[in-house]
């Protein structure tokens, strides 16, 4: 193993420790009771650490939570009101679990956990100013960071995905070549969790310090059995090869930790794109202005972000005097030679996306940058300039037909091609954006849905222009999941005031009578609901979540929708309460919504080009069925799944632990050796 432990586990290391913000994050100057926690448990007491973590992660939320501001680029923002709820919500469900819930009540000795309300009104500007740029200016990003925790500057609770599928089979490649039974166990145990808890989605653990880009794992219980497992096996293995670090390493690595966290939020910030009413001049140098900040992050982090790679590159533990040397010698290099040696130490570090915010170029910002480019090009559009217009078009090879935009959405959602989803939808939604004219039919827009002569309808347009929200907070964008469904509210505003006005005319009979239009209007707005119930889920507001997704199921039940029994978009929401009900763990609930999903599979005419994937279903089903010890049920489910795709890692990672709880451990032990076979492959 002693490749994996100079090259493959120093990355190992680095992901566990740096990504997850874990063991070496819950020292804090301005939370000193944190600090207790964390020295227990570094001490690697393996009975104790979770009832540890649980604890150190309410002083930190306890210490956000008195704060009230988070420091984004130097500035103290203000933490809005919703994120304050959610937070004395995290605080509530914390102070339970520690109080009635603990794994070893001598754990905790005599431990009470007690906060007071989130303070209101912390910062000095809001979020809001901050993303307007109207406030002075700093220079903070140009400078380096103290040595405060990323959990004194800290307040964001958006849930994003850091931690991807394909990470975790990097580290299933590492266990494939270890001989550390420790290491091994570790991994086997994230399989399992993963599975259980993901669903074959991405996941990201949490031990203990918000992030704009981590989802606080004590709201979803089940994640705690990850941080265990990655906590027990990292103090072990740090005993073991006597990888201790001093003072000074221990300082360089808080510094690191820190830098990535700042950089992260900021990098989020900066690809969070608004939505524009109208594409005049006004709006052109709004987006011009938004391009710059794409310029200064890169060359105001370029030393920062050189600074990370380096420190990854190191072969050791750098000392925090080592660290600054290293930037001073970074200091003295031109912006090419910095780009080209971050591409350098980029290409030896096999998850270097799971740092997206440290790589001179990502997906992520293409995909930000093609939104700015496609809208300014609409402003020089509407003010004549034709030629620069079409010359963006062009370097972006989108086309602005809405047909074409329609046709590739279907097309896209079909084989579940992200980027192109977003590639058609920002053209559509464009398209409504200059359209003024409110109307139940669309005749110059090809239906999606029927056949019928009066073209694409107002509810079918509702439903593509709810994808850019739902793709956006599937991936886990929640910032840019909120503006476009900030877009989606105001198109069903539209709708809504059409109604209303079409309602106090005499002669509306004419056209289409009262019924009609509400009935339009109530299918509409259903996707708007189901789309703040996708958002709320993922920010872990279950009840709220539940009441809207009930809410949009209710209208699309009792709506005569084309003159079918049952709604076509039906599915695609059941879809979402049945993940809702999973995530919150509710499987009675979740089990229910299943019995509904397959009844519309079998009498609805369902679309066939919805969100609805039933292979993802029908795993989940698998894991509901293993969950409530109907073991035979989820067999049968997983097989039928295995002869659609034999391929399937997880498939075999699920069968596994089935025949374990069955007692059944030789067929255990085959399909282990199976999915470990899968995993090396790819």
């Amino acid at each position: 193993m002693a490749n994996i432990k100079k090259k493959s586990m120093r990355q190992l290391i680095l992901i566990l420790l740096l990504t997850f913000t874990g063991l070496s994050s819950f020292s804090q100057n301005l939370c000193p009771d944190r600090e207790v926690w964390k020295n227990k448990i570094y001490a690697g007491d393996e009975k104790c650490i979770d009832d540890w973590t649980r604890i150190a992660t309410f002083e930190a939320r306890k210490c956000q939570c008195e704060r009230g501001w988070a420091l984004i680029d130097g500035h103290k923002i203000t933490a809005p009101e919703t994120d304050l709820k959610q937070l004395e919500s995290q605080l509530e469900i914390l102070k339970y679990q520690i109080q009635h819930e603990q794994m070893y009540s001598s754990c905790i000795a005599e431990y009470t956990p007690n906060y007071s309300p989130c303070r209101r009104n912390g910062g000095d500007i809001t979020m809001e100013q901050y993303k307007s740029g109207n406030f002075p200016k700093s220079n903070e990003i140009n400078k380096l960071p103290s040595n405060s925790n990323s959990g004194n500057d800290v307040l964001e609770t958006n849930s994003s995905v850091v931690v991807k599928d394909e990470y975790l089979g990097f580290l299933n490649q590492l266990a494939g070549q270890s001989k550390d039974p420790d290491f091994r166990e570790m991994v086997n145990t994230m399989n399992e969790n993963h599975e259980t808890v993901s669903f074959g989605k991405n996941f990201i653990m949490n031990l203990g310090i918000a992030d704009q880009n981590d989802i606080d794992f004590y709201n979803m219980t089940e994640n705690l059995a990850q941080a265990v497992a990655v906590g027990v096996w990292v103090a072990s293995w740090f005993k073991k090869e006597e990888v201790i670090l001093n003072e000074s390493q221990e300082e360089a690595f808080h510094y690191i930790s820190n830098l990535s966290t700042q950089l992260r939020r900021v990098f989020n910030e900066v690809r969070s794109i608004p939505t524009y009413l109208e594409f005049s001049q006004n709006t052109l140098s709004k987006l011009e202005i938004i391009e710059e900040q794409f310029i200064l992050y890169k060359n105001s982090t370029i030393i920062k972000r050189a600074l990370f790679w380096e420190y990854q590159k190191f072969e050791g533990y750098l000392t925090i005097d080592q660290l600054q040397e290293t930037r001073q010698n970074l200091m003295k290099l031109s912006n090419k030679e910095l780009l080209l040696k971050i591409d350098n130490a980029v290409k030896y570090f096999s998850a270097s996306e799971a740092f997206a915010h440290m790589l001179n170029s990502s997906n992520e910002l293409v995909i930000s940058q093609n939104k700015i480019l496609f809208s300014k090009a609409k402003c020089y559009e509407s003010m004549g300039k034709v030629d620069l217009a079409d010359e963006i078009f062009k370097k972006l090879n989108i086309s602005t037909d809405p047909n074409s935009a329609i046709n590739g959405l279907i097309e896209s959602i079909k084989v579940d091609n992200t980027a192109a989803i977003l590639s058609f939808y920002d053209p559509l939604k464009t398209y409504f954006l200059q359209k003024k004219e409110v109307s139940l039919y669309y005749s110059e827009l090809v239906p999606i849905l029927t056949t019928n002569n009066e073209g694409l309808s107002r509810v079918s347009a509702t439903y593509l222009m709810c994808l850019g929200a739902l793709i956006y907070s599937k991936s886990g964008q929640l910032s840019q999941a909120q503006e476009e469904l900030v877009f989606l509210q105001f198109f069903d505003k539209e709708l809504k005031n059409w109604m209303d006005f079409n309602k106090s005319i005499k002669e509306k009979k004419k056209a289409h009578g009262d019924l009609k239009i509400q009935n339009e209007y109530n299918l509409a707005h259903s996707f708007v609901l189901a789309t703040e119930a996708l958002i709320l889920s993922k920010q872990h507001s279950y009840d709220l979540a539940i009441e809207k997704i009930n809410e949009s199921i209710s209208l699309d039940e009792n709506t005569n929708n084309l003159g079918n029994l049952t709604s076509p978009y039906l599915l695609f929401k059941l879809e979402i309460k049945f993940q809702i009900m999973l995530s919150k763990k509710n499987y009675q609930e979740a089990n229910n919504v299943a019995r509904e999903i397959k009844i519309q599979q079998r009498t609805s005419k369902a679309i066939d080009f919805n969100f609805f994937d039933d292979k993802k279903f029908r795993y989940s089903l698998a894991f509901l069925n293993f969950t409530s010890k109907k073991y035979n049920k989820a067999l049968i489910s997983l097989e039928f799944l295995k002869k659609k795709n034999p391929k399937n890692p997880k498939y075999y990672s699920l069968q596994k632990s089935i025949y374990l709880a069955m007692g059944e451990n030789d067929k255990a032990t085959i399909l282990g050796q199976q999915y470990e076979k899968l995993i090396l492959e790819k």
